[in-house]
């Protein structure tokens, strides 16, 4: 089971045709899990005050400055990302990427729409490339384009979520990006 835009998705893992149903998690699940995730919050706040009552403040600045920062640097990135998928798109190169990789897709995504064969091919050329942030608005667009109208994950929905699952690349960018410098 995974989730799927914040849906419950059950993946059948026999080779019949009918596509696995997505099972939203009741209401009542989320309530408790809220109720459990706050009450651990305010747990270790109270161990944490009574513990070292000093470090107390100084902790949950140094976080709350943490979360602000990586959310900066999240928002910034995806903009990036997001304006050069828009610059794909004004110069046409998402189409030729699209015409490349047509014949692969059209074997693996049978019976789809051009707008969805085209979003596809966005989103495995910039797996490929290792860009991940362009991949994810694009796979967004894929899954959106896909979807048949029912409440069933398809086929090809689950393949393009198991193949970016894998991340395949040719241009491992964070592999080269982290590695740390030879002596």
């Amino acid at each position: 089971m995974l989730f799927v835009n914040r849906k419950l998705v059950r993946i059948s893992t026999s080779l019949r045709p009918s596509s696995p149903r997505i099972i939203l998690p009741p209401r009542k699940y989320i309530e408790i899990m809220n109720a459990l995730f706050i009450t651990l919050v305010l747990i270790s706040l109270t161990i944490m005050l009574i513990t070292s009552p000093a470090e107390a403040f100084p902790t949950m600045i140094a976080g709350v400055r943490s979360a602000i920062e990586l959310s900066l640097k999240l928002l910034a990135i995806y903009a990036v990302w997001l304006s050069v998928l828009r610059m794909m798109e004004a110069t046409g190169l998402d189409a030729k990427l699209s015409r490349l990789l047509r014949p692969v897709i059209r074997r693996l995504f049978k019976g789809e729409s051009e707008s969805a064969y085209s979003q596809i091919s966005v989103n495995l050329s910039a797996n490929m490339l290792g860009m991940g942030g362009v991949a994810t608005p694009a796979g967004i667009r894929a899954m959106a384009a896909m979807q048949d109208g029912s409440d069933r994950i398809t086929h090809n929905m689950a393949l393009l979520i198991v193949i970016n699952a894998t991340s395949v690349q040719l241009v491992p960018t964070k592999v080269i990006t982290t590695s740390p410098p030879s002596s």
